[in-house]
């Protein structure tokens, strides 16, 4: 079987509670270790001076763990600004949260070709790559520009906006063309396949968005809250209700 590249914006570290870098670890843990797979992405670390592109790789059973840091610079641009300051609000329809800035949408592009180009010396010629979520929208095309030919499959783990919201995002059309690199896009639910295709269809592209639902392993969950049940801290909070009652 093809060993799985997942691409995420942050990685959870060997031995880390997945929960600590995020719900999509949660969600990507089982397919990660149903076969060889290469997990790529960024430390969480943010260091001074350039973002370093020789990744730090650390072997966990059949996941390789390969993370890079963002310069501080990149990350006020990349992450803080145009992902969560712009992509985030108007993706979950907060349009009047959103903030735009060119110079953040330019860090957002940087360090998605820099992702590429950190990745590309780590890739196998049999590789499938899947990347996530909307601080990558562009990655694919920036793989494809470095040369990568193989299958690449992007999900989006957010809401996707009607078009008339969409289309609020100065150059969005810039970053819905990134598309057509991948060759299969999942969304959550079939409404934002439907938003995200009329759009992708006023383009032009090809590439249809499809449902894929990806979540939690509910029934783990449901153990894990019927132990908490008699855990100290539930006790406590039982007793202090009581009492106000």
């Amino acid at each position: 079987m093809a060993r799985l590249v997942i691409v995420s914006n942050r990685v959870p570290a060997p031995g880390q509670r997945s929960q600590a870098a995020g719900g999509l670890a949660v969600a990507l843990r089982n397919a990660a270790h149903q076969r060889d797979c290469l997990w790529f992405g960024w430390s969480g670390n943010v260091t001074d001076g350039a973002s370093p592109l020789a990744p730090h790789i650390m072997q966990a059973g059949r996941i390789a763990f390969a993370t890079i840091g963002l310069a501080q610079a990149d990350y006020q641009g990349y992450y803080r600004g145009f992902a969560n300051g712009m992509l985030w609000p108007l993706l979950h329809s907060r349009v009047g949260l959103s903030e735009f800035r060119r110079t953040e949408l330019a860090a957002y592009l940087a360090v998605n070709t820099a992702f590429a180009k950190a990745l590309v010396p780590l890739l196998r010629a049999d590789d499938t790559i899947w990347v996530h979520d909307y601080h990558l929208f562009p990655l694919g095309q920036a793989l494809r520009d470095a040369g990568v030919s193989g299958p690449i499959g992007f999900f989006l783990h957010v809401p996707f906006p009607p078009p008339s919201l969409f289309e609020c995002l100065p150059q969005g059309d810039k970053l819905l063309r990134t598309l057509a690199a991948y060759d299969a896009v999942g969304v959550q639910v079939p409404e934002d396949g439907v938003n995200l295709n009329a759009l992708l269809d006023q383009l032009g592209i090809v590439v249809r968005a499809a449902a894929f639902p990806v979540g939690i392993d509910p029934d783990a969950f449901a153990k894990a809250a019927r132990r908490a049940e008699t855990g100290p801290e539930v006790l406590r909070l039982t007793d202090s209700l009581a009492a106000v009652r």
